[in-house]
């Protein structure tokens, strides 16, 4: 499931860069969102399989509850900034995956 959120997020993140170069009025909430998924990768995700692999749960719950606040974030940031969020399905389905991830995870405590 870790695995799953990374190649969703890589996803997103090339979404975003079509959405910018397609909408340059959007660049910076998009560039907001890129920096909030750029955090999944490099934050979020390592922690995760970083706690997996060292029998530490707790930090793998971690990194997958922040990979779900990074995209919710996202999205309320492209609300803010008055726009029909053209990412919402997509931060959902990371939203989701995080959830069923961590639910996962749980069970290991």
């Amino acid at each position: 499931m870790v695995d799953a959120v990374t190649k969703k997020t890589v996803e997103i993140m090339d979404s975003i860069k079509e959405l910018e170069k397609t909408n340059p009025e959007w660049i910076v909430p998009l560039s907001e969102c890129s920096m909030f998924y750029y955090a999944v990768l490099k934050a979020a995700v390592p922690e995760a399989i970083a706690g997996l692999k060292k029998g530490v749960p707790k930090f793998a719950e971690m990194g997958m509850e922040d990979a779900a606040v990074e995209a919710e974030t996202c999205e309320y940031s492209l609300k803010e900034n008055g726009l029909n969020s053209p990412l919402s399905e997509k931060n959902t389905e990371i939203m989701d995956l995080s959830a069923v991830a961590k639910s996962i995870i749980r069970m290991l405590l």
